[in-house]
């Protein structure tokens, strides 16, 4: 299975991105769309409130991903996004330590699970929707985070590639984002 990830600050465009996308390739590719639990998890239980909240949720989007047969998966919310929520959490006791150890070592299993990491960077404001928190729409947070996601996904758990997406139209993106699947897995069936 080729796995493709969208990342990026809330409000930047990933999952409008992904289903564009994942649209595009079913033409082509046997594709699956999986999306970002925590906002099914938001939906149903109200705000997240406690690092164990993320471990599950993190634990869930894994389940997702792995439960689908497929050619193609599309997600945007690559698992490893939840290191960067679960850092938002102050560390006030062991249990909590414990916990963001735990989160930590699970991603560390799933380190390289993306062949393709497309990175959007915060080019638009995001909008108060009732499951953004309201600090993921400072400025300030907006910009550490970017950079945090840059270090996830070049650094702690490298993707095959790391592509910035530097296109704010969308059929732009996702023309760009095809280009880059296609010389990908022309590349690997040739091999």
């Amino acid at each position: 299975m080729f796995r493709v990830g969208i990342t990026g600050v809330p409000g930047s465009g990933k999952t409008t991105l992904a289903r564009s996308l994942s649209s595009r390739l079913s033409n082509t590719f046997n594709t699956e769309l999986i999306s970002e639990y925590a906002r099914e998890y938001i939906s149903k239980h109200g705000t997240i409130n406690y690092l164990w909240e993320q471990y599950r949720i993190t634990n869930k989007q894994i389940e997702w991903e792995d439960s689908v047969k497929c050619e193609i998966l599309v997600t945007d919310s690559p698992i490893h996004l939840g290191l960067l929520y679960a850092s938002n959490f102050e560390i006030a006791n062991d249990k909590d330590l414990m916990c963001y150890n735990d989160i930590f070592k699970l991603l560390n299993k799933h380190r390289s699970r993306y062949d393709i990491i497309f990175h959007l960077e915060p080019d638009i404001k995001p909008i108060a929707d009732g499951i953004r928190a309201k600090k993921h729409l400072e400025d300030n947070w907006i910009s550490e985070s970017n950079m945090f996601i840059k270090t996830i996904f070049n650094c702690l758990f490298p993707s095959n590639s790391f592509v910035i997406v530097k296109e704010i139209n969308l059929d732009k993106r996702v023309s760009f984002c095809l280009e880059k699947i296609k010389q990908l897995t022309y590349n690997i069936n040739k091999e």
